[in-house]
């Protein structure tokens, strides 16, 4: 196995993880914990790259910096698909997922939009307002510029998770498969569902041969 191979393999490995971890999970677990879990463990990730010690190896930072810094990403927008499937209409899947899919890309470029302009801006103020036109780790301000930029994009991933405890808290629990809420907020009991097929079989063959069915009977009562 090649070094590339090697150092690229903890992130799918993982992604597959978390994405079998939703699926199995989505039903169980409210969709806050996936959204805190993720913004946390992209979080340490990044707080992994910026006080990474250039002369470690790579199973000491980078290797679990890789690990981590998948695990937002596919939580967030796993279940956000699912949560958003489970609550709106069938008519209207196409539209929350395309409003979704908006949201999730504009949040995927937040972080390495706004680190790369940090780091951009510090190589600039100390190098005389030009980049260097080569970048190597010999030099300490190239090292001091991409540490502050992981330092504030692990920040943001911080202030994602102070969110997600203030805002989505009250998440509620994804249904399963067959299940349907009622007018309560509730599933239906088993026996409910029974009992309610069964009268409306009855009131089937009441008209069906026809008697008299609920209806006419409440408007002779009226």
């Amino acid at each position: 196995m090649s070094a590339y191979k090697v150092t690229v393999s903890p992130g799918p490995v993982v992604e597959v993880i978390c994405n079998v971890s939703v699926g199995l999970l989505s039903s169980k677990v409210k969709g806050t914990w996936f959204f805190l879990v993720g913004s946390l463990c992209t979080a340490v990730a990044k707080v992994l790259y910026a006080a990474m010690d250039e002369t470690a190896s790579y199973w000491k930072f980078e290797a679990w910096g890789q690990a981590l810094c998948v695990v937002g990403p596919d939580l967030v927008a796993s279940m956000g698909y699912i949560y958003i499937t489970s609550v709106v209409n069938l008519p209207e899947v196409a539209v929350a997922g395309a409003s979704l899919q908006f949201v999730v890309a504009f949040a995927y470029t937040c972080g390495p939009a706004f680190s790369t302009v940090t780091y951009t801006n510090l190589m600039r103020t100390n190098h005389r307002g030009f980049l260097p036109r080569k970048e190597t780790k010999n030099d300490d301000h190239f090292l001091a510029s991409l540490r502050a930029a992981f330092w504030l994009w692990a920040a943001l991933c911080f202030a994602a998770a102070i969110l997600t405890v203030l805002f989505l808290r009250n998440m509620k629990n994804v249904l399963g498969k067959g299940e349907k809420q009622n007018g309560t907020g509730q599933s239906p009991h088993p026996n409910d569902m029974s009992e309610q097929s069964q009268g409306d079989d009855l009131g089937i063959q009441h008209a069906s041969i026809g008697g008299p069915s609920n209806n006419d009977n409440n408007k002779q009562r009226e």
